[in-house]
């Protein structure tokens, strides 16, 4: 519904307060007046639905309209749910420094500690010259509450310049967590917050998601809580201390993530799941595991039944290199062969057993199924504000489309619907799609990569597939299979990462002075250093798998989980999973002493490369570390592009010449000090990814 208010020969607009908060079908509003407003800001609340266009409205330079332009304090429209104003009024020409200070409000005791039943008191003092308290306005507000208390619940007395509630019986089921202390009379909204500690037993929670099980635990206090698994398939138990950090049960096959970003005093998040492995020691035991939360009081538990993914992909062992330094992978065989040679392992010993893995090995290059080495040509221009064209030779890349296609699932065209399209990659478009193809669920939400009519599937995309399909891991974006049909185009199906890449995620949610909506809240220390730790983890992984990545930056890093456009408080942002994508410029290392080299006329992110990578084209782990770098900067600095006043070919003079990026203003010492490790001019004196990851770990 939308509205439009008109005034003529009025000398102010006067505006109930909430006058827009019952009317639930209302979405816009439009002011239209002939001479100067006033206009407060308490008949905005309530009514974030609403959207206030103030194009029309002339407004005066009064210190009540003050608040128009302002800026507010972090998250004051999301707790007041002020409606969305456009434009914000700029009050040009206003001499308003003779207003009254900004009024404020200060909470007694920020931390106000109780018990069941018992009386508890929350007070706070505001400043400045007041106006009068709005009728149904509530001072006091809960955190996650949907409606306001009851006055038989609460008891509020205003004196002054003093608010006091007062709980008869505090419960805390009901009052443990945060709540608002809200100053309506001040001439600028304003608020404090207070945290309601109770003691009380542990509860859990559990949230299902295609790929993981999230796990909510709710008490308090929560400082030393204990995490006991147990695998009934053979009832196997393991307790470790819940921590920040990633808690690895029985051998590395199951992960209990603790998600801090957004966990409070009361409430913590964690994300489990198992993590499949053909060639690693532990066992694989899909099935019930029971999860056991105990603090020094009480205990919670639930039972989750983990399984691998829908589409598992199989890592497979790697033999011996050949003598020309190419490794020669495992294939897989046919089922009856399958079982012969697991008899035939049984059956061996010691000599019988390396010689029954030669002889497979020769058996697989008689047959054709050795690496071939061929030419890839395709240019690549994937890589937007980023590239310059850089000469240099051809060299060799690594693929065979028969073994490609035996190990990446097949997905039958007529499982997947395209829906909307998500953006343009270097060899075609990505769609949001359902497929139906899956055993749990009748339908799941994935991202589809059409290859366009004028690429073939040649060897730069056998490779990519080939590494992908082999790569299963949180924090990188998983590849479920491949689509091909003779008369469409060929389809990758990825995850969908629902919240879209790391740079818009991060420019979203930079500190916005001069912006008082800040709507979603800026990204505070805790969850830069969560994201952070986040990709150094999945790279360590792709590093271990010898692959380097070679275009490493936050615009192919992508974001999942729960929107956050309705939190007001960062403390209250779901948790979000990054994940590195985008291995398009990527190639598995053969050896670790040879490099790759870029074909001529290859784009280069010159922005995140280091000096070899620009002189002559050789990538490697140290180059990916480089990126690395490049990409905390981007994270600790919003988003911003690295040498932003800088050229493309002054950036390859600027960085040849060991010119190095700046420390943002919001970077922690620790973390730059990781940077500039990352940006020796020597490969060999950068650090590795697992050092990076552990320097890392002890930053948060």
């Amino acid at each position: 519904m939308k509205v439009k208010l008109s005034g003529h020969n009025c000398s102010e607009v006067l505006l109930d307060p909430f006058v827009f908060t019952h009317l639930k079908n209302l979405n816009t509003v439009e002011f239209s007046a002939s001479s100067s407003s006033l206009l407060l800001w308490q008949a905005f609340a309530d009514a974030e639905q609403v959207q206030v266009n103030l194009s029309g409205l002339e407004v005066a330079c009064d210190c009540k309209n003050r608040w128009l332009s302002a800026p507010f304090a972090k998250g004051v429209a999301a707790v007041f749910n002020l409606a969305k104003l456009s434009p914000t009024v700029p009050l040009q020409g206003c001499a308003l420094e003779a207003c009254p200070e900004a009024d404020a409000i200060t909470a007694d005791q920020k931390v106000v500690s109780g018990s069941e039943g018992a009386p508890l008191t929350l007070s706070c003092f505001t400043n400045g010259v007041l106006q009068e308290q709005p009728p149904g306005a509530e001072p006091f507000e809960w955190a996650f509450e949907e409606q306001p208390r009851r006055h038989a619940l609460l008891h509020v007395t205003i004196r002054n310049r003093s608010l006091e509630a007062r709980i008869e019986s505090a419960s805390a089921a009901r009052d443990l967590g945060l709540v608002f202390c809200k100053c309506w009379q001040c001439a600028l909204p304003a608020f404090d917050v207070i945290e309601v500690q109770i003691p009380t037993n542990l509860s859990l929670s559990v949230h299902e998601y295609p790929d993981m099980f999230q796990v909510v635990l709710h008490g308090f206090p929560l400082d030393n809580v204990n995490v006991s698994i147990t695998r009934l398939a053979d009832n196997r138990s393991e307790t470790h201390r819940a921590s920040s950090l990633q808690m690895m049960y029985f051998d590395g096959s199951l992960g209990l993530h603790s998600e801090g970003g957004h966990s409070s005093f009361f409430v913590k998040y964690f994300s489990v799941k198992l993590r499949e492995c053909s060639h690693c020691e532990h066992r694989l035991e899909a099935g019930d595991y029971v999860l056991r939360f105990c603090s020094t009081d009480s205990c919670a538990e639930a039972v989750v039944f983990l399984s691998y993914p829908k589409h598992p992909v199989v890592i497979p062992p790697t033999l011996s290199p050949q003598e020309d330094g190419v490794r020669i992978e495992a294939h897989a065989l046919h089922p009856l062969l399958n079982v012969v040679v697991g008899v035939l392992a049984f059956l061996s010993v010691g000599l019988c057993t390396l010689l029954a893995v030669v002889f497979a090995k020769r058996r697989l290059v008689k047959k054709g199924w050795e690496i071939q080495r061929r030419i890839s040509r395709a240019p690549t221009d994937r890589t937007d504000e980023t590239s310059i064209r850089l000469e240099d030779t051809s060299s060799a890349g690594y693929s065979t489309s028969g073994y490609i296609i035996r190990h990446v699932p097949e997905i039958e065209r007529a499982d997947l619907q395209l829906r909307e399209k998500l953006g343009q990659g270097a060899y075609g478009e990505v769609y949001a799609a359902e497929w139906s193809g899956t055993r749990s669920s009748p339908m799941m939400r994935v991202a589809v990569k059409t290859l366009r009519n004028d690429v073939a599937f040649d060897a730069e995309m056998d490779a990519e597939a080939a590494m992908l399909s082999r790569l299963d891991h949180e924090n990188v974006v998983r590849l479920y299979g491949m689509c091909r049909a003779s008369e469409a185009p060929t389809m990758l199906v990825f995850e969908l990462m629902n919240l879209g890449d790391l740079k818009t995620y991060l420019r979203d949610r930079q500190p916005r002075a001069a912006d008082y909506s800040q709507f979603p809240p800026a990204l505070n220390a805790s969850e830069l250093n969560n994201i952070v730790l986040q990709i150094a983890t999945g790279l360590a992984y792709i590093h271990s798998q010898q692959i380097v990545h070679r275009d490493l930056a936050a615009r192919n890093c992508l974001i999942a989980g729960q929107s956050d456009l309705r939190v007001c408080e960062a403390a209250f942002r779901p948790s979000i999973t990054v994940k590195i994508s985008d291995f398009g410029m990527s190639r598995r290392l053969y050896s670790q002493s040879q490099y790759y080299r870029m074909g001529s006329q290859t784009m280069l992110p010159v922005r995140w490369l280091p000096p070899e990578c620009l002189n002559d084209g050789r990538f490697s782990h140290q180059s990916d570390m480089w990126s690395f770098g490049l990409t905390l900067w981007e994270v600790f600095s919003y988003g911003r592009v690295p040498f932003g006043d800088l050229s493309n070919n002054e950036v390859l003079s600027a960085v040849c010449s060991g010119i190095r990026p700046n420390r943002p203003r919001s970077c922690p010492q620790e973390m730059f000090d990781i940077m500039e490790s990352c940006w020796k001019s020597a490969p060999s004196e950068r650090l590795s990814s697992e050092d990076a990851l552990v320097r890392v770990t002890m930053a948060q």
